[in-house]
């Protein structure tokens, strides 16, 4: 593991935990004097590094009292972090049992690859590093495929398919995966008891344990927390996928923060984190919906929650195990009822379980069924996220004179190697999100495909004006067919050795490219480097993947916050006027119009506006 030695800002106080793939920290700001927790990623692909500053910027914006509170996402040299709220606390499983319990049943992710016997046309993976716990390596590693990252569809993922082979005998195994796999080792036992050296486990056979493992009272009160934090970000449209007690943590206090959203699925966003030929989660309290990606959606994380109150009463989940078996029995065995597992946990808590664990996901209660049932109250509503603007078409009849101008601006975009840049200074609010809306159903004939970037104070990084939208161009590259890939093959490499993210070309197509360059910067600050690479090589490279990347449907960026951009940002986007991009339309927001008084937005105008391709309006 490289080691971080911290910035010129954070100072490294301690290390909280490490896993394959980087560290938590706690650091102290010298800027502000607050302790933070810092958490680190060396990416071994560009997947990784894709994933984890999703995570940053999902997350960050949000602001509830039960979510752990993110704040800078930076890089260094060797790799990239953020900083987050520090939260002095454990995790849910000690907090309620007083016990420190290693437990099979809770690693990270894992992989699970075509075995003898199994023919399993999906991966399992699972996230960079716990945010408080460990990455498992090698046969644990991530196997992420985001192939669809970046597109306006609908995310899909293939159903698990299942081809039993047959034995000698020509009959196939009842339960293959007890057979391949063998039974689980560990028999259900309450924390603190021993287990019996027994090759299998009958589900209900034992006499239920005469007591929960913790006290109700205490699981009521932070499951009353826990389903405020999940409220919040289910109306914010983000499924956490990867909810468990190691992902709960609990202040001495009692005061609950849900951590780690490196799987999460946003379900608003046209930027969705979308996965295909693999799975998502944890196997000891993974939904039987997610081999279908279609059908995720926040009653995943009701089935997880599930699980994990069974196992803070019982002692350990319904269906425990870290292989394949698990997933089946999640998918395939009627969930046991807690009763059979232990008494005395009273029958809110026994329905409770018996709703949350049903597989279908209609069928799970409710949050507000949930606090009905065992009698709990909503604590906290949490505030609303940092405003982002919204790109929804409006269809309503009614024109407005400057979205005309600016569609009008937009659409000459769609002519070969014309770029069109319009930046819009206006004030917040429903005024602008209607121009907006008028604007995109203008551009919607010409089928648009829309890429966004956001500026905002709490990333310090190169060009983060246009970063994402590199990101999801990467995407769309790995989608060109094999000839046009073999034909811009130089293009990618040049790229990808200034932009890290175009990697994932090579990654997601390897059997055309070949293996992927090795990542040895993270931070794209190679452009600010005139001697280290021929600039403008690496401009018209780009100019060239944008150009196949617009052959079918023209371009538009959308970059909100233009006056928060580093310098870096406000050149390479004047030098992209300079050359053949395809057709590209870029479109700049400025809030409040005040922001054009800020010097680097000035000299940004001075230095663009004479172009016949450039509009500068003002929304009043």
């Amino acid at each position: 593991m490289i080691r971080f030695d911290g910035t010129e800002r954070y100072k490294i106080v301690d290390q909280l935990g490490e896993g394959g793939m980087g560290c938590v920290y706690e650091a102290l700001d010298r800027t502000t004097g607050d302790r933070v927790a810092l958490k680190t990623l060396r990416p071994k692909d560009a997947h990784s590094l894709v994933r984890f500053k999703r995570e940053f910027r999902t997350i960050a914006r949000l602001n509830h009292p039960n979510l752990v509170q993110l704040h800078e996402l930076s890089t260094w040299e060797n790799g990239i972090f953020f900083t987050m709220e520090k939260v002095i606390g454990v995790d849910l499983r000690t907090y309620l049992e007083g016990v420190t319990r290693e437990d099979a049943d809770n690693a990270d992710t894992v992989e699970v690859n075509r075995a003898a016997g199994v023919d399993v046309s999906m991966e399992m993976f699972g996230g960079d590093m716990e945010m408080f716990g460990e990455d498992m390596e090698g046969e644990d590693s991530d196997v992420e495929d985001w192939s669809d990252v970046g597109r306006g569809d609908n995310p899909t993922v293939p159903s698990v398919e299942l081809a039993i082979r047959q034995g000698q005998s020509g009959e196939p195994a009842s339960n293959p995966f007890v057979d391949i796999f063998g039974a689980e080792q560990r028999p259900l036992a309450r924390a603190g008891q021993s287990s019996p050296g027994s090759q299998s486990v009958t589900i209900g056979a034992r006499d239920p344990a005469a007591q929960p493992v913790c006290e109700p009272a205490r699981l009521r009160a932070c499951l009353e927390q826990i389903l405020d934090a999940l409220e919040y970000l289910h109306q914010e449209g983000i499924v956490h996928r990867d909810l468990k007690p190691d992902n709960i943590l609990v202040t001495e206090g009692g005061v609950v923060k849900v951590v780690d959203f490196g799987i999460m699925k946003d379900l608003f966003e046209a930027r969705t984190v979308t996965v295909t030929g693999g799975i998502l989660g944890t196997l000891a309290y993974i939904p039987p919906e997610s081999t279908n990606g279609d059908t995720i959606g926040p009653a995943a994380d009701l089935y997880t929650l599930g699980c994990i109150i069974f196992e803070m009463l019982a002692g350990s989940p319904p269906f425990p195990g870290s292989s394949i078996r698990t997933l089946w029995r999640h998918q395939n065995e009627p969930a046991p009822a807690l009763s059979s597992r232990v008494s005395g946990a009273g029958d809110g808590f026994e329905d409770l379980c018996e709703s949350l664990l049903a597989k279908e996901p209609a069928d799970r209660l409710s949050i507000p069924e949930i606090r009905n049932l065992v009698g709990l109250e909503r604590r906290s509503a949490g505030t609303r996220p940092r405003q982002t603007v919204e790109l929804s078409p409006i269809f309503a009849p009614g024109s407005h004179e400057l979205a005309e101008k600016i569609g009008a601006r937009l659409t000459r975009a769609c002519e070969p190697d014309v770029p069109q840049l319009v930046i819009l200074a206006a004030e917040p609010g429903d005024k602008l999100q209607e121009v907006l809306g008028r604007v995109v159903t203008i551009l919607g004939p010409q089928r648009f495909q829309i890429f966004r970037g956001e500026c905002t104070a709490d990333e310090d990084i190169y060009y983060r004006a246009l970063d994402a939208i590199i990101d999801d161009l990467a995407l769309s590259v790995a989608r060109l067919p094999r000839s046009s890939l073999r034909r811009l093959e130089e293009a990618v490499g040049q790229c990808a050795a200034i932009f890290p993210a175009f990697r994932l070309v090579y990654e997601r197509r390897s059997e055309v490219l070949g293996p992927a360059p090795e990542m040895t910067d993270f931070s794209n600050s190679h452009m600010y480097s005139t001697g280290r690479f021929d600039r403008r090589a690496v401009l018209e490279a780009l100019g060239a993947l944008l150009s196949e990347a617009t052959r079918e449907n023209p371009a538009l960026f959308v970059i909100d916050n233009l006056a928060d951009a580093d310098e870096g940002s406000f050149t390479l986007l004047a030098e992209l006027l300079e050359y053949p991009i395809g057709r590209v339309g870029i479109l700049c927001l400025l809030r409040p119009p005040e922001l054009f008084s800020v010097d680097v937005v000035r000299k940004f105008l001075l230095a663009v506006e004479s172009r016949e391709t450039v509009d500068t309006l003002i929304l009043r």
